[in-house]
């Protein structure tokens, strides 16, 4: 046998393993961008803000600065999800006889850019959302945080 033949065979239970690796991965990336943009579809709606701004009985002015923080979001939450079905889509087009382990780095770190903007996004509209608050609305949304109740985000 030659030389390569037997290198060859010594590392073939580590070539399976890295190819089961490298399937559950793939895996994983392709559920992480569902995740996202389910997460872009679910985060901080019109209805859920909006219904907080009666519970905090938010004037007037303060309920147009939210309503500024709604679009503000829904256009950085759409963009991400765009970004979210296109990548998603790259992976599933991918031939796997081209995949590699830089590949799936690459691939890795843009579908977790994606999900830490997005989680990026809706902290900072909480915030934003937070610093339009008097300080009376702020201790009951602290309040209503603690209890679970504050639906701004569902």
């Amino acid at each position: 046998m030659s030389t390569v033949m037997v290198n060859m065979a010594k590392r073939a239970p580590f070539v399976l393993k890295d190819c089961v690796y490298m399937k559950k991965l793939i895996i994983a990336l392709l559920l992480s961008c569902g995740v996202v943009q389910a997460q872009a579809s679910e985060g901080l709606n019109s209805d859920g803000i909006q219904a907080l701004a009666d519970q905090l009985s938010l004037n007037e002015a303060q309920r147009e600065k939210v309503n500024v923080l709604i679009l503000r979001y829904a256009e950085q939450a759409a963009a991400l999800q765009k970004e979210s079905v296109a990548l998603r889509q790259q992976m599933q087009a991918l031939p796997l006889t081209e995949l590699s382990r830089d590949t799936i780095k690459q691939l890795s770190q843009r579908a977790g850019s994606v999900a830490a903007r997005h989680t990026g996004a809706v902290l900072q509209t909480q915030l934003e959302f937070y610093k339009v608050l008097n300080a009376s609305q702020k201790a009951e949304y602290a309040e209503l945080r603690k209890q679970g109740k504050a639906k701004s985000n569902k």
